[in-house]
């Protein structure tokens, strides 16, 4: 026997049927319309041909397109328009590429849009069923608020408070990284150790204000006399690391030697002058690390110490 809402839909004449699967249908895209309209994130399907199906208004906003200005086109055509944005031409090469075939994993980039304005758009690519094939569900989020918080705390946790310059932590990452190039590029690299002559009579004398300012004027000082591609953190209380890219030994000592005679000159208002003693080092083609480097510049430091200070070794 079939049942009475069953015997019912047969019942009904096809045109009546029709019209209520049309509403029904009709009724299902509004709801994903209005999914689609709330969520805050570009959205593109991509068929097995690579051409653009379906986009939503928030892609088409990030790309200042007109509402249904990239569906039919390919998408290779749309990642051109995004990464027209971009100042990074390395993000040209990895966008434009378009997938191989349908990829089975998620695929996961973030990239910085310069104009006509800074965004920050993280993307994703997913493997969805397309009717009888496979398609590509792409995803880009504007997450330039999340990315700039975090950047920030990036900074917070690579930065001395009270110089601005490095702290140790970032200093030894960055080091390391020159320490990289410096072996593919087969380049010079030399550090400085620096210290503070007397700085705990400076403290003790005049307090720890008046020693923070010493610190402040000191950093400010060798970051200006440092070359525009070298660096300088604070390594711990008054000690300072150097780092100088490209730079050989005697390279290095010229480099510090000016940064030592500027720094014997200062005179910041209101404030005691004081002097540093450096020690000097060259990276060796063994090397892969930074402590034996860092090692022979501090030992160089305390010679230059025990020599009598305000000097470089």
């Amino acid at each position: 026997m079939v049942p009475v809402a069953e015997e019912e839909s047969v019942s009904r004449p096809l045109s009546e049927r029709i019209v209520v699967l049309e509403a029904a249908l009709k009724r299902s895209r509004a709801y994903l319309d209005a999914v689609l309209a709330s969520i805050d994130s570009g959205v593109m399907l991509v068929d097995w041909e690579g051409n653009v199906v379906f986009a939503n208004a928030i892609l088409e906003g990030l790309l200042d397109r007109p509402t249904g200005a990239l569906v039919g086109l390919p998408r290779a055509e749309v990642m051109r328009a995004m990464v027209e944005r971009f100042d990074d031409t390395a993000v040209f090469a990895r966008a434009l590429t378009p997938p191989d075939g349908i990829p089975l994993a998620p695929l996961m980039a973030e990239w910085e849009i310069q104009r006509p304005r800074r965004r920050v758009i993280r993307w994703s690519a997913h493997r969805v069923p397309l009717g009888e094939s496979w398609g590509l569900l792409e995803i880009c989020r504007d997450v330039t608020a999340e990315a700039d918080v975090a950047r920030g705390l990036r900074e917070q946790a690579v930065r001395d408070p009270l110089t601005g310059q490095l702290n140790r932590r970032g200093g030894a990452e960055q080091l390391d990284r020159e320490i990289a190039r410096a072996h593919r590029e087969q380049r010079p690299l030399a550090v400085a150790m620096l210290d503070v002559d007397h700085f705990k009579q400076v403290n003790d004398r005049f307090g720890h204000d008046t020693g923070d300012g010493v610190l402040r004027a000191l950093a400010s000082t060798m970051a200006e006399r440092l070359r525009a591609y070298d660096f300088v953190a604070r390594w711990g209380g008054e000690e300072w690391l150097a780092v100088m890219p490209g730079a050989s030994l005697p390279d290095g000592l010229g480099v510090i030697e000016r940064v030592r005679a500027a720094i014997e000159s200062l005179r910041p208002a209101g404030l005691p002058s004081v002097t540093v003693s450096a020690g000097v080092d060259e990276l060796r083609p063994d090397e892969t690390t930074a402590d034996p480097l860092i090692a022979r510049a501090d030992a160089k430091l305390y010679q230059a110490k025990a020599a009598g200070r305000n000097r470089v070794v």
